[in-house]
């Protein structure tokens, strides 16, 4: 079988540079962190008191430098920082959510309050 010089010069491109366009390292996608900080002090019972430090789930009082992994807030929650790259769009945020640099998250319903509130799916109430 005889194959033109066309299907040559594309072959020998595809071995040549195809290689090494999948290998760029600036292409290789590292996933976000979304796991809880350490060091929390949970006071109360059950997920439900008040929370300082990342806690992954909450109800009640929650205080937090930067959130990271957050699957699901009720109450109120102060977070300090603008949210780890990612980590927070799966995040269902209800209550009041303060934030000096915006609170993040994927669902944000109730009362956001912060410069530059993100919601990655919807936000519900009122957002400032």
């Amino acid at each position: 079988m005889r194959s033109g010089p066309c299907l040559r010069v594309i072959l020998l491109y595809l071995s040549l540079f195809g290689p090494l366009q999948a290998q760029r390292p600036e292409e290789i996608e590292t996933p976000p962190d979304t796991t809880p900080g350490s060091g929390l002090l949970n006071l109360g019972f059950n997920q439900v008191g008040l929370s300082i430090g990342n806690s992954s789930r909450w109800s009640g009082l929650r205080i937090n430098l930067r959130d990271r992994g957050v699957q699901q807030t009720n109450g109120i929650n102060l977070t300090l920082w603008k949210a780890a790259k990612e980590s927070n769009r799966s995040a269902r945020m209800n209550g009041i959510q303060i934030g000096l640099f915006g609170p993040e998250g994927g669902w944000l319903r109730g009362l956001s309050i912060g410069p530059g509130v993100i919601a990655d799916r919807s936000m519900i109430g009122a957002n400032l």
